[in-house]
């Protein structure tokens, strides 16, 4: 029978009862899958998302601390409906767990017992309900109780007039219903209803429960619901609870800045405590201004509360993330990020910390959503996560350091420091005009934007591969890349550089900026006094690069060294700029020729003569040379003028020697030259006069990045040799003019004004860390030349000084190289650090048993890598305007040399012998640096290390880190380096 009481049930025989319906409940739902399981959450107000599983039977509300109140009828009614039937308007009794209602009049209400529950922010009543009929709407009555400290008197008890009509003590909270007779749990938040009395100042003493309102006439005839029981006007409640919401505070993690609310801004904590990097000169480190307190966008929301968000999530999802707040239970939380199941949740601290793994999605200030394992319906949103978004474009950059084929890129950092947490690299693109005829930049035409490359978090890269010679323009974009997953974001090369992280993101391009490249990085069209000075880069705009370079290219002069000197300025004559200029002016003013211009600059301004009373003793710093020229007994500048500030004579300032050279030339004003001029500077550059025991070296002052490759041309002219003759019975038989001994092309990084011997050792023999190309005209059968005109590429690396015996050679040629004393020649010398396989085959490659040396020497021995065992590249001499080369041989640069960061001084060096002589002129110069991506190509950078221990740069046993075992098998450990026990040249 049912209970039509008023009180608690309480009999033996009723909870007998209900404890047997609800077993057989149990049991059913088990073996049939209650439909009930699958209802929908509904709340106040409409319908609220639903995860799976979306309402079915739940755990034990306490387990969860998010329950103040609970009444599940699992023993009755537990208190509900003091009233009787007729004031309720519905008979009410308790079974199978539930309190159920069989409706008698249009308005129906329940009471619950008194209690007192403090309502906080997050306070939701929860309910869930079974209802067949035609109302959709119901409501709760709260009765509020001021005092915290005491539970509500008896007068509260039901028949209170302050139910029938509004007051200040009650609130009134409706909720749609949905009357299609299954299961329901409907959430009627408490914390959204602040009228007539704020419910967060107060405690709650009872609830009045209205299931259904505005009930039409019993007589009616009942709506059909489809698929549903036709089970009359009942209600089946089958709980009742007070319970907390979940409250987010903050997100942390991803790329997570902690903030603090400061009156109507926020203020972001400084990177430097969030992200450290180390110093050095490829840092990505977060350089940003103390005092900078603007954010973009994140944090811009009205929101009084502490909190802290995460962004900068990876678009793929995988991040895992920490929700700090409160009432979020002790296990099976449910966390979206905009609508997508945030996985592998862990409440890692008991109701106050939830963390779970990120799924991918796209979007800014995204809801991060916590629901109540329990109760799915309560549950928390909040803007709080952002996924990846494109940064804010970078200022326009600006070029510097411009070259042939290579350009400096700056660019200034963000000043936003979220913007600067995020940003984890650069896209560079560039592009190139290929129709600038007009005068109007608007109206050039140009190729699409290419060639894109990828920095890491820096500010300053280089831009290898240009054409000579072509407007460009280049733009950058800043890239969010993965920083959890990948370490690829941090791998960069020398230049700064590295592939993209998959799954970039990237911000807009900046604005162009434009810029020429130089048809050459240098060019001696001819050697003159002025050619010989350095005037410094051609483009001003100029930055410190990331190796070494500091300014751009351009014409920064010569360094002469013994008897090199500019064509007609030597120890019998001296010169001057124009001088041919200058006289042909001179005889048009003689002669009264109208064609002469009185206001025509004076042309030799610039004269060349020798200046010192002693040709130096000089040779790689060595302080030694053997040497059989004539001392200068006379002196081509004037010592009254020299080093005064102005003229005795006249007062009038007076210039100095702009430059002066190692081997005792000087060039400066034609006013201090003590006698006048003879001779027109040049055009040459004279290495060696033909005379008897010269050498003589010019060296470009600027070092040049050789290690990336480079091309050179240049024009040579071997004249006035000496004649040889044989000598028979006081006769001479035979004789014949050719001179000796020859000259090279050289890179070394020894000195910038080293000089090798004489003779035979054509100027390079003696210097260290050098490679030479030489071009001999003299046979020496002691250096095992192969013929006396040949050509031939000498070097011993860097642990030993050059030497011009061909012991030492990677390759020469005989038979395609043309007779180097007949006329002028011209050279072109190209190096690449890409090694070609197919040029094996070709007929001028050339590779002698001393390119093995390189690839078995260091620390090969010892179970290592030999100088050339990173690979190696090609250089290859062409004569004449022709397109096949006449030799090639294998070299790597990098390796055989030890360089400035790549960089070397380039020149040529001649000498001359005892019994033949010749003079060694080159007549034009030209030099471009390839620039080509040897990181790249050799991928190799950092430096290799040797089985986990050391670097096959090391020159011998004392210093190789694995030394071989000795013939006698007797090692020995000097100052912790293994030594072999006997001398060390073994």
């Amino acid at each position: 029978p049912a209970d039509t009481g008023g009180g608690v049930a309480g009999s033996k025989w009723r909870r007998r009862r209900a404890l047997v319906s609800a077993v057989l409940l149990l049991g059913l739902a088990a073996a049939c899958a209650l439909p009930a399981a699958h209802a929908r959450v509904s709340v106040a107000g409409g319908e609220m998302p639903t995860w799976p599983p979306e309402d079915g039977p739940t755990d034990g509300p306490q387990q969860y601390n998010a329950v103040e109140e609970s009444w599940d009828f699992d023993g009755g009614i537990e208190s509900w409906a003091n009233s009787t039937a007729e004031q309720m308007g519905a008979e009410v009794f308790g079974r199978g767990g539930e309190m159920r209602l069989r409706l008698r009049a249009p308005h129906v209400f329940v009471d619950s017992p008194l209690f007192n529950v403090p309502a906080h922010d997050d306070c939701t009543l929860v309910v869930r309900m079974m209802y067949m009929g035609r109302s959709t709407k119901g409501s709760f009555f709260v009765r509020v109780w001021p005092d915290s400290e005491t539970t509500p008197p008896k007068r509260y008890a039901t028949g209170d007039p302050d139910w029938t009509r509004p007051t200040s003590t009650w609130l009134e909270l409706e909720f749609d219903v949905i009357p299609d007779g299954q299961y329901h749990t409907y959430y009627v938040p408490l914390y959204d209803f602040r009228e007539p009395t704020p419910v967060l100042q107060h405690h709650i003493a009872q609830l009045r429960f209205h299931p259904v309102n505005s009930l039409a006439s019993l007589q009616e005839p009942l709506p059909l619901v489809t698929e549903a029981p036709r089970l009359g006007q009942v209600v089946h409640v089958d709980f009742v609870r007070i319970a907390k919401k979940p409250t987010i505070e903050s997100v942390l993690h991803c790329s997570w800045l902690p903030e603090e609310f400061k009156g109507n801004e926020i203020y972001p904590v400084h990177p430097a405590g969030l992200w450290v990097r180390p110093n050095g000169p490829l840092n990505q480190r977060f350089e940003r201004a103390e005092d900078a307190t603007e954010t973009r966008y994140v944090g811009k929301d009205n929101i009084t509360l502490p909190y802290g968000i995460t962004y900068n999530c990876l678009r793929n999802g995988g991040e895992r993330i920490t929700l700090v707040g409160r009432n979020f239970g002790t296990h099976n939380a449910r966390v979206q990020i905009a609508g997508r199941p945030c996985i592998d949740v862990i409440h890692t601290v008991p109701n106050t910390h939830v963390s779970c793994v990120t799924p991918p999605g796209e979007g800014d200030k995204l809801d991060v959503i916590i629901a109540n394992g329990a109760m799915p319906g309560l549950q928390d949103a909040r803007p709080y996560l952002s996924y990846q978004v494109p940064p804010f474009r970078t200022r326009t950059p600006r070029v510097s350091n411009i070259a042939a084929r290579s350009v400096h890129l700056n660019w200034l950092a963000s000043d936003d420091w979220w913007d600067s947490v995020t940003i984890t690299g650069f896209a560079i693109e560039r592009r190139y005009a290929t129709d600038a005829a007009s005068e109007f930049r608007s109206q050039w035409r140009w190729t699409q934007w290419h060639g894109t490359i990828v920095t890491g978090n820096v500010t300053v890269t280089t831009i290898l591969g240009l054409e000579p010679g072509r407007e460009y323009e280049v733009r950058i974009a800043p890239l969010a890349e993965d920083q959890v997953t990948s370490q690829e974001w941090q791998t960069l090369d020398l230049y700064g550089q590295r592939p993209p992280v998959a799954g970039f993101v990237q911000g807009n391009f900046s604005d162009p900026v434009a810029f020429k490249t130089l048809p050459t990085d240098f060019s001696f069209t001819v050697f003159d006094a002025n050619a010989t000075l350095d005037h410094g880069a051609w483009d001003k705009r100029n930055s410190s690069g990331q190796i070494g370079i500091e300014t751009g290219e351009g014409h920064y002069g010569l360094v002469l060294v013994g008897d090199a000197n500019v064509e007609n300025c030597n120890a019998s004559s001296t010169c001057c700029d124009g001088y041919s200029a200058m006289q042909a002016r001179r005889r048009r003013l003689q002669t009264g020729d109208d064609g002469a211009d009185e206001d025509e600059p004076a042309p030799c301004s610039l004269a060349c003569s020798a200046r010192s009373s002693m040709r130096p003793v000089y040779v790689n710093e060595r302080g030694f040379r053997d040497s059989t020229n004539e001392p200068h007994n006379e002196r081509d500048w004037d010592p009254k003028r020299e080093g005064h500030e102005t003229d005795p004579a006249t007062g009038a300032p007076l210039p100095s020697p702009v430059t002066n050279f190692a081997n005792g030339i000087a060039v400066g004003p034609r006013e201090n030259l003590a006698r006048a001029p003879r001779y027109d500077c040049g055009p040459a550059l004279r290495l060696t006069a033909s005379l008897a025991r010269l050498t003589g070296a010019a060296w470009y002052s600027r070092q040049q990045q050789v290690r990336e490759g480079f091309e050179t041309t240049f024009t040579f002219r071997l004249s006035n040799p000496s004649v040889t003759c044989k000598f028979m019975d006081d006769a001479y038989t035979r004789c014949r003019s050719r001179g000796a001994d020859g000259f090279a092309f050289v890179i070394q990084n020894q000195h910038p004004a080293a000089l090798g011997f004489v003779g035979d050792s054509l100027g390079y023999g003696g210097i260290p860390n050098s490679v030479a190309v030489e071009f001999d005209t003299y046979m020496n059968f002691e250096n095992l030349d192969p013929m006396e005109n040949h050509v031939s590429v000498h070097t011993r690396g860097w642990r030993h000084p050059n030497s011009p015996n061909h012991t030492y050679e990677l390759g020469s040629a005989v038979d395609r190289v043309p007779d180097l004393t007949d006329g002028e020649h011209t050279v072109r010398i190209r190096y690449t650090p890409d090694f070609d396989p197919e040029i094996v085959q070709d007929v001028a490659f050339f590779a002698t048993p001393h390119v093995a040396s390189f690839v078995q020497d260091g620390d090969y021995l010892g179970g290592g890598m030999g100088s050339w065992g990173t690979g190696m590249g090609t250089l290859s001499v062409f004569f004449n305007g022709g397109l096949t080369p006449a030799l090639v041989v294998p070299l790597n640069l990098h390796d055989t040399m030890r360089l400035q960061n790549g960089r070397a001084w380039v020149g040529f060096t001649a000498a001359t012998g005892t019994a033949s002589w010749q003079t060694h002129d080159i007549l034009n110069w030209e030099f471009t640096q390839l620039r080509e991506d040897w990181a790249g190509i050799t991928n190799r950078y950092p430096p290799e290390v040797v089985n986990g221990v050391g670097k096959h740069e090391c020159s011998g046993l004392f210093e190789c880190p694995h030394p071989p075992t000795s013939p006698t098998g007797r090692n020995k450990q000097v100052d912790n380096k293994w030594v072999w026990d006997r001398d060390p040249q073994f």
